[in-house]
């Protein structure tokens, strides 16, 4: 198939951050071993972080193009498939830990946190990212970028668009009422955590008992 641009820029940034940044995430988050799950995996960086640990990875993506790309850079050992965020085709209590960054903006949080926890051990970890409402204004003030995503991140902050914003104490709702026992927020290292005063960017390590 042919692999639009757009995702190949994607593919670049993601990857040109280094392997390094990546596996130390994973290691903070004691995701070094076991079966492992990336919810909405892009280009792949992160369960090739993981399978380079010594995880047995699989990641899913929506997108087919990416994970096109992923089978490029990722080893044979890791499994990679097309499918929703919403409807894991896995069975229960199949993984000891997922990765989620940078997806729950972009579909339905509440489904895609109850299926990963579905997916999910009794004890398990889930390391996760995604964008609060000072990201939105963020985007809009930033020169550079293209009039689209400043359209979109108008109609986010405006509560229109398809794009949804979470704040630190909703995104401990949503994880709690998905069956996760606590949300332990760690530094964000390639975005910024606050944008004039608002939350921008956040993580966490969410984990179950």
């Amino acid at each position: 198939m042919k692999i639009p641009d757009y995702d190949w820029r994607n593919a670049h940034k993601e990857w040109g951050r280094g392997l390094r940044y990546f596996q130390k995430k994973l290691k903070r988050a004691n995701i070094t071993s076991g079966k492992v799950l990336d919810v909405g995996c892009g280009c792949g960086s992160w369960v090739d972080a993981a399978d380079r640990l010594g995880c047995e990875a699989t990641g899913i993506d929506i997108r087919e193009s990416r994970i096109e790309i992923a089978s490029i850079f990722c080893s044979e050992k890791t499994t990679l498939m097309v499918a929703s965020t919403e409807n894991l085709p896995f069975e229960d209590n199949t993984f000891d830990s997922v990765i989620c960054q940078g997806v729950l903006m972009f579909v339905d949080a509440e489904k895609t946190l109850k299926e990963i926890k579905r997916v999910s051990k009794k004890k398990s970890t889930l390391l996760l990212c995604w964008n609060a409402m000072g990201w939105s204004y963020k985007l809009i003030a930033d020169k550079k970028v293209p009039l689209n995503i400043k359209r979109s991140a108008a109609e986010t902050i405006a509560g229109i668009g398809k794009v949804s914003c979470y704040s630190l104490d909703e995104m401990i709702a949503l994880v709690s009422r998905a069956g996760y026992t606590e949300l332990e927020t760690i530094p964000t290292t390639a975005y910024p955590r606050f944008y004039q005063g608002m939350q921008c960017v956040l993580e966490g390590i969410a984990r179950s008992e």
